[in-house]
């Protein structure tokens, strides 16, 4: 657990945490939320020690940060940031093995994490353990520094708008990898971010900060339908109804696999006949772990009450009905 009692962090005349007070559990992922220039940076930097607080305390499972070595505090907790910061003269084997070493990890131990959590993040070890950096596209480099992070297995994981330098679609598909890897791991994650719809589709907790202050913290749901003033409704937007659909996962109302004989998979057009209609696998099939709003988006697009919701091998799993979004959204909004 981290708790966060009284924090202020000052620059001079400048206050960047406002006495902060705040409770993140074990195994939560916490969004801090806000405008550029509300603190969320910098709360984070504050826990690991790369800056010093002016006042308050920060503890991890009671034990004040301020306690602990900063060296051996920072070896415990992962760390995410926008620019990745993988080393361009370093193999994507040796950036990942940066910490297990300085940890005295033996060569074998080390070589099967870094083959672990290749896996884990969805890139082949035999294919990328030795690229370097340069030859990374950006959704691949998140990826290998989501990886580092993850190195010596620590029970904290801060992330600083990791993806919020890529593409929309490769952001997509970075969102719902991570939340396939916290679902197994369980990680106690900060995770920074601008973006209200990457908040609501990721957390568990969102913290709203501005000014340096904490004004609201709550569920995904409770920020968008009860949000503590006019702030955070500005900041939600008028369509915040249809971010709680972000909030939503195809699997929460998925109906049962489909037998064989229903559709056709033609692996040379990447298409998939189902029901009458060829299904582009690649933009209008969805995947358990989609979001409600990303698979009403597609139903709109082509016109379609009903989706196959396809797995990671283009095995039709289940479908997913229209009216079964609109219940949805109708008791969210109750």
């Amino acid at each position: 657990m981290i708790k966060f009692n009284s924090v202020t962090k000052k620059y001079e005349d400048f206050i960047a945490v406002d006495n902060l007070n705040l409770e993140i559990k074990s195994g939560e992922l916490c969004v801090f939320l806000g405008p550029s220039g509300c603190g969320k940076s910098t709360t984070l930097r504050l826990l690991n020690r790369l800056l010093d607080l002016d006042s308050g305390n920060i503890t991890i499972d009671d034990v004040n940060i301020g306690d602990i070595d900063p060296v051996t505090l920072r070896r415990g907790i992962g760390y995410v940031i926008q620019s990745v910061g993988l080393l361009p003269h370093y193999t994507v084997k040796e950036n990942i093995s940066i910490v297990p070493k300085l940890l005295k990890w033996d060569a074998i131990k080390i070589a099967e994490r870094v083959d672990t959590l290749l896996d884990l993040v969805g890139l082949s070890p035999e294919i990328y353990k030795n690229k370097y950096p340069r030859e990374l596209s950006g959704g691949e480099a998140q990826r290998v520094g989501v990886a580092r992070a993850l190195a010596a297995d620590p029970p904290i994981l801060l992330m600083d708008e990791p993806f919020g330098a890529v593409d929309p679609l490769t952001r997509d598909v970075l969102q719902r990898e991570f939340l396939r890897i916290q679902k197994k791991l369980k990680k106690t994650v900060i995770f920074v971010t601008h973006d209200i719809e990457e908040a609501v589709k990721l957390g568990n907790k969102i913290a709203v900060l501005k000014d340096g202050k904490l004004i609201q913290y709550d569920t995904p749901d409770r920020i968008i339908t009860k949000p503590g003033n006019s702030f955070i409704e500005e900041f939600i937007g008028k369509d915040g109804s249809l971010k709680l659909l972000l909030y939503y996962y195809v699997e929460k109302i998925m109906k049962n696999r489909i037998p064989q004989e229903d559709w056709v998979y033609n692996s040379e057009s990447q298409t998939l006949l189902y029901n009458g209609f060829n299904f582009c696998l690649n933009n209008h099939c969805v995947y358990k772990d989609s979001s409600l709003k990303d698979t009403l988006a597609v139903m709109l697009k082509i016109e379609q009450r009903v989706l196959p919701v396809i797995d990671s091998d283009k095995k039709v799993i289940g479908e997913v009905y229209l009216e079964d979004i609109e219940r949805v959204f109708g008791n969210a909004n109750e």
